[in-house]
């Protein structure tokens, strides 16, 4: 996989960001072996050297944030690639709302769910999964079958996988609501579920 870092070329009128495209991201990180507390580091090096970190760099980091439980520190690292004018895909909102899941913060979880479609982002399943996680962990179990229904509702619907079977069950279960889990199991198509 390939980074697009850019190298930032003075010019008449401003600069310009020139693509340099023999940098590979795995070989640049291969002088970080601890990648979680070495991310940062990194994003510091490309800024040092005059690149111009990308979509890719940014959704890392926010990753990376989200994976180390530092909401705050995500969005911090998300409000400066939208400055940098680095526009956000669905994988980086995906990070995104999977870190608020991770935290139990449904709200933010969601919040950023709205930006992503206000910035006409169509989810994908992995985004759905976060947000039924975070509904989930939080005990909202009609919010995750409202999301449920929307990744019916998508233009081209997003079949439930066993994650989303996964967290509508522990969702209910959370709740106490067994009789609800025990539906949401039959949901699994039956060749799933025979060993």
């Amino acid at each position: 996989m390939l980074c697009n870092l850019q190298k930032v070329i003075p010019c008449n009128n401003g600069s310009m960001s020139v693509p340099t495209p023999h940098t590979s991201f795995p070989s640049f990180l291969s002088d970080y072996p601890a990648f979680a507390k070495g991310a940062f580091r990194v994003f510091q090096l490309v800024q040092k050297a005059g690149l111009k970190a990308d979509c890719k760099l940014y959704t890392t980091l926010i990753s990376t944030c989200a994976k180390s439980g530092k909401v705050d520190t995500m969005f911090e690292v998300f409000h400066e690639m939208v400055n940098s004018r680095v526009e956000p895909n669905v994988h980086t909102y995906g990070a995104l709302i999977d870190g608020c899941a991770r935290a139990g913060q449904v709200a933010k979880a969601f919040g950023a769910y709205g930006i992503m479609r206000s910035k006409n982002v169509k989810p994908d399943r992995v985004v759905f999964n976060a947000l039924i996680t975070a509904c989930g962990q939080s005990g909202a179990v009609d919010r995750a079958f409202d999301v449920l229904a929307e990744m019916s509702a998508e233009t081209h619907p997003i079949d439930p996988d066993h994650v989303t079977v996964g967290a509508l069950i522990k969702a209910c279960a959370n709740a106490g609501q067994v009789d609800r889990a025990q539906e949401v199991y039959k949901m699994i198509p039956r060749s799933s579920t025979e060993c």
